[in-house]
């Protein structure tokens, strides 16, 4: 019986997917991966059906977005944006799947990697910068399958490519943005995240810090712990507002960003003062009402689907590159999207019609 590529995968010990892109000369597989499975593919006598080549190299590429848990809003939006992808003629060459992963079990990343990277073309990956997440993706780039980071780095270089915004400058122009809204006023100025294990969130606050050092500030700058057995973070938010009467700025919001919007909207003499910049990943109408009624003074938006896009794109064309030569020599860079700044006198007409079209929705 002729030997199949199962067969060749088997004995080279990678996945069918890495022995496929061998065989069908397609990169991202290292060149000792390489050497492994053409090694067997002469041992095994293997011969390519040239026909069924062919069917491969224009086949769909198969590519994962693997996502943490607990982010419904970066989680709803990228499954959006994966809805108009499939649905755009340009991407028909794609098939995509999506995994949510458990990001407070360290454990549940490394499971749901082991498991999709045998069937998958390419991985983007948004994970916290930890031991556990370098050794599984370490594990998965050296079966041949490429990983390339989204919205939050990895720090060790493991990772070829990151896609996403920079977060030391959201950091920096945040705090620069309060100072000017408060005036130069003293007090503390309290900052959280959502995802705080995320290298993100690492690069925002050194970026806060970096600000208030460089303009010899005298606020305090007060980071609010994350509480994942809570079921209402933005009232562990408020809580601490009650008991610290010297707050006088918010930044860096995470998803509580809409339920502390509302609450502050219904208390506006007691919290009427405090001046707050929110990043957010999805514009919703709530946010947008708030800073058009100014109960939030500024928006960092960080557009979730553009990210998935551009690195979609910038993994396909990296797949279909028929390059031999091994991963050391590959292109490693960055790519960087700015980030858009909306106060209430300049947001964009889709931000206001995307507000009156969920109105309407929701009526």
């Amino acid at each position: 019986m002729k030997p199949k590529l199962s067969d060749v995968a088997k004995f080279a010990g990678v996945s069918l997917a890495t022995a496929d892109r061998v065989i069908n000369k397609r990169s991202g597989v290292r060149e000792a991966t390489r050497e492994k499975v053409m090694e067997a593919v002469t041992k095994l006598g293997y011969e390519p059906d040239p026909v069924a080549v062919r069917l491969a190299r224009s086949g769909k590429k198969i590519i994962a977005l693997v996502v943490p848990s607990g982010g419904s809003r970066l989680t709803k939006s990228i499954e959006r944006c994966l809805a108009e992808i499939q649905k755009n003629s340009d991407h028909t060459r794609v098939q995509l799947r999506m995994v949510i992963y458990d990001i407070t079990c360290p454990q549940s990343l490394s499971d749901h990697l082991n498991q999709i990277h045998q069937d998958v073309d390419g991985i983007l990956l948004a994970a916290p910068d930890t031991l556990e997440t370098r050794q599984s993706v370490a594990a998965v780039i050296e079966k041949g399958v490429p990983v390339y980071s989204i919205f939050s780095r990895l720090q060790d270089g493991s990772v070829k490519r990151y896609i996403g915004y920079d977060h030391y400058k959201i950091g920096r122009t945040a705090m620069h943005l309060l100072n000017i809204l408060t005036n130069g006023k003293i007090g503390k100025i309290l900052t959280h995240s959502t995802f705080q294990q995320m290298t993100a969130y690492q690069d925002r606050l050194e970026g806060q810090t970096a600000y208030l050092n460089d303009q010899q500030s005298r606020c305090e700058l007060v980071q609010l712990p994350r509480k994942y057995d809570s079921k209402d973070q933005a009232r562990i938010l408020v809580d601490y507002l009650d008991q610290n009467q010297d707050v006088i700025a918010l930044a860096c919001l995470g998803y509580e960003t809409r339920e502390l919007a509302s609450y502050i909207a219904r208390n506006t003499q007691k919290y009427g003062h405090l001046k707050i910049v929110a990043v957010t990943m999805d514009m919703q109408k709530c946010i947008i009402d708030a800073l058009l009624q100014e109960h939030i003074d500024a928006i960092l938006y960080l557009d979730a689907s553009r990210v998935a896009k551009c690195a979609l794109s910038i993994l396909i064309e990296d797949l279909e590159k028929n390059n031999d030569q091994d991963d050391e020599a590959q292109q490693t860079s960055s790519h960087i999207l700015d980030f858009n700044i909306f106060l209430k006198d300049n947001l964009p007409q889709w931000a206001l019609a995307l507000s009156k079209e969920q109105e309407q929705e929701d009526a």
